[in-house]
């Protein structure tokens, strides 16, 4: 018998609870298909579609026979069991058990999925119990979540040959959602942040809470409440935010987010901490949720004491220290107590003490005057004994006070004049670009002439009528011939003589020693002659009467014009002569006299012996020279003692060569100017011209100036001024006068 089929649909509610009045839903079947119980000899007919349900997390467990007549036999069997998900059984006697396995925890409430399997029923039953049954079956209400589904169709078979038969029924099975609980995972559960030294930062930490939520299409939110501090006060705030929702694969993140304004907690200090707690809520849309605790260290730490810059203005009057209170600016946030641990750069004068700095006064700060200042900057660096230090900048302004010059004087008195002289160094004693400038004073004091014996030793062979050349001089030993070797010899003598006695009225001469002017006229007999110069019983003294030393000085001339030129020449005779002559006037040892020779020859009158060469450059200072073209120097530049004989051709040469012979005076011949660094080496040595010293009430000055010098600060550069005064006499030594000066650096 062919299968007839015939198909209707029941829509029910999705909800499962709600109890469907199914006899009266199958009648209406049956009216709308004209078919009637009583048509079943006809066509008998069987449900071909069943509807069951059951909750995510329920096992279903139904008997399909439940309520049907038990003396007839049917045999249940599964035809298809394609599930997707889940676990299903059918015995034979008709138990049908579902098991979902869990595997549809991701339903969220008010979801569900449907699955279908097929079974068939083999047996042979009466069709109306069949309908009966199947219709009380299907028509059953049940208020729980195991009972008949949505939709079903029913379908009818005709038994009628009284054969049994196999009747096939797909199920429905649908899987309705519940709401599964959010629950935690792994966590950051604590969180920590360090008090920053920089108090416009904000601290902050982070975390991330892990949940689980089978149900993955729920929507979940997160909120956050403080819970408490141990300090008692709210410093923080932790904020939180759904990273990764649960869809997908059920688990989901929170992020938490903490921040604190440094601010607010730099008052804590090394080893104190506030701990804040916080209660992280997470919520799924059905109203499940799970809270995790949150904990944030809020952790002290030793800030940086704060230093502040300084500066102090000090005058430099002596040396000393002066006290700098750098720290009375300074302080420690966190209450510690703070000190000076370390001074660098600057001049390195500052010193630590348990107050503050000790600064001295150096040297080069009192070789500053009016007007002058310097400035030391350098830092220093206090510590808060939590290890936390700060550095801070100080200046300190020197000002000097008096003068800017530095002066030294050195005196003493010359050997040839026994005069006092003073020379005084005067220089900025500070230099910031490697210069300095002043001057040099000399001061003289009364002259104290000794004995002066000044020797004419003048060759007057009878060659030296000739005639020699230059200005003029005329015939000035009357010996009718003019002009000659011999006058210009005279008028050369003549003119010493006059620069004597012109300075000593001047007031420029020797004191009021005495001056004793000799001759000797060396020829063959080699005659001789003085005259006695005698200022204590004449009138030679410094403010004596000029009439009478000009009356002397006539008396030389006139002896001088006595000479006559006859005869041979002997040097050694008279250089014999000029010596007995200086021993004669120079004859106490305790009292030396200073004595000038100046020998005068146009010839060449043999050699002098040792002794009398000798015996004259020991006692006196002896200048030779070769008069005319006649002379030989051969000798003469044996008995010089002044840097070498010189040979005239005129009586303008003889002259000055005569006035340019050294009689002693005292003067300066010789200054030099020298420099020297910090180390003593020599920077420079400057040669100072004698003649470019000017006079001046305080006596003879000049103004100087030296570079190159050592400028830092800690530079002491040394200015050394030597001046020599020479007399020009052997026997004598010259006099040296040395003086120096230090010149700081300040740059």
């Amino acid at each position: 018998m062919a299968l007839d089929t015939t198909e209707s649909t029941i829509v029910g509610s999705s909800d499962a609870t709600t109890t469907q009045d199914w006899d009266a839903m199958f009648a209406e079947w049956l009216a709308q298909t004209g078919k009637t119980l009583d048509d079943c000899g006809d066509e008998p007919q069987l449900p071909e579609l069943m509807s069951l349900s059951t909750g995510e997390n329920v096992a279903l467990l139904t008997s399909l026979t439940d309520g049907l007549a038990t003396t007839d036999s049917l045999i249940f069997s599964l035809t298809d069991r394609s599930l997707t998900s889940g676990d299903i059984s059918l015995t034979a006697d008709g138990q049908l058990s579902y098991n979902p396995l869990g595997q549809f925890d991701y339903l969220s409430s008010g979801e569900f999925a449907v699955e279908s399997f097929t079974f068939t029923v083999e047996g042979t039953v009466d069709e109306t119990e069949l309908t009966n049954r199947i219709g009380h079956q299907i028509g059953r209400g049940h208020t729980d979540a195991n009972g008949l589904g949505i939709g079903h169709r029913i379908c009818l078979h005709d038994h009628d040959s009284g054969e049994p038969g196999v009747y096939t029924v797909t199920v429905e099975l649908m899987i309705m959602g519940e709401n599964d609980d959010v629950a935690l995972l792994a966590a950051d559960s604590s969180g920590s942040v360090t008090e920053d030294l920089d108090p416009s930062v904000t601290l902050v930490d982070s975390g991330v809470i892990g949940f689980v939520d089978p149900d993955t299409n729920d929507v979940h939110t997160v909120a956050v409440s403080y819970v408490g501090s141990s300090a008692g006060t709210q410093y923080g705030d932790l904020t939180a935010a759904i990273s990764n929702s649960a869809t997908g694969d059920s688990l989901g993140e929170v992020t938490w987010d903490f921040s604190v304004a440094n601010a607010e907690v730099d008052f804590l200090t090394l080893g104190e901490t506030i701990t804040e707690t916080y209660e992280v809520t997470i919520t799924d849309s059905n109203g499940s949720a799970v809270t995790q605790t949150v904990t944030v260290d809020i952790v002290g730490s030793s800030q940086a004491p704060v230093a502040g810059d300084d500066a102090y203005s000090i005058t430099a009057s002596a040396l000393g220290s002066e006290m700098l209170d750098v720290m009375a600016n300074d302080s420690d946030p966190d209450g510690s107590a703070i000190q000076v641990i370390s001074v660098n750069g600057g001049f390195g004068l500052a010193t630590i003490t348990a107050d503050g700095l000790d600064y001295a006064i150096d040297p080069a700060f009192l070789a500053m005057g009016d007007g002058q200042s310097v400035t030391d900057t350098f830092t220093y660096t206090i510590e808060d004994g939590q290890g936390e230090t700060q550095t801070a900048t100080v200046d300190v302004t020197i000002y000097g006070e008096g003068s800017s010059q530095t002066m030294s004087v050195v005196s003493g008195i010359t050997p040839n004049t026994n005069q006092e002289i003073g020379v005084s160094l005067f220089l900025n004693g500070t230099t910031e670009d490697g210069t300095t400038d002043g001057q040099v004073q000399i001061s003289f004091g009364a002259v104290i002439q000794p004995t002066l014996n000044v020797i004419y030793v003048v060759d007057t062979s009878g060659s030296t009528f000739n005639t020699f050349a230059g200005t003029p001089v005329g015939d000035l030993n009357g010996d009718g011939m003019a002009n000659t070797i011999l006058d210009a010899e005279i008028a050369g003598l003549n003119a010493v003589t006059e620069s004597i006695v012109d300075r000593e009225i001047a007031g420029e001469g020797f004191g009021p020693g005495q001056v004793t002017i000799g001759t000797v006229f060396f020829n063959a007999y080699s005659p001789s002659n003085t005259i006695t110069w005698d200022s204590a019983t004449e009138t030679f003294t410094l403010d004596g009467d000029a009439a009478s030393m000009s009356a002397t000085g006539d008396a030389i001339d006139a002896e001088l014009q006595t000479m006559q030129a006859a005869g041979g020449t002997n040097f050694d005779r008279a250089g014999q002569e000029a010596l007995r002559l200086i021993n004669e006037l120079d004859d106490d040892p305790a009292n030396p006299e200073s004595n000038v020779v100046m020998f005068l020859t146009d010839g060449y009158g043999g050699a002098f012996s040792d002794a009398t060469i000798a015996g004259l450059q020991d006692r006196a200072q002896v200048t030779a020279i070769g008069v005319g073209a006649g002379s030989s120097l051969v000798e003469l530049q044996r008995i010089d003692n002044t840097g070498g004989a010189e040979k005239v051709f005129s009586s303008d040469e003889l002259r000055e060569a005569l006035l340019a012979s050294p009689i002693p005076d005292g003067s300066i011949v010789e200054a030099t100017l020298t420099t020297y660094d910090t180390s003593g080496a020599m920077i420079d040595a400057q040669s100072l011209d004698p003649d470019a010293f000017v006079d001046t009430v305080y006596g003879l000055q000049l103004d100087l100036a030296a570079s190159g010098l050592d400028a830092d600060f800690g530079d002491l550069n040394t200015a050394e001024l030597t001046i020599r005064f020479d007399d020009n006499q052997d026997g004598i030594p010259d006099m040296s006068m040395t003086t120096a000066v230090d010149i700081f650096g300040l740059a």
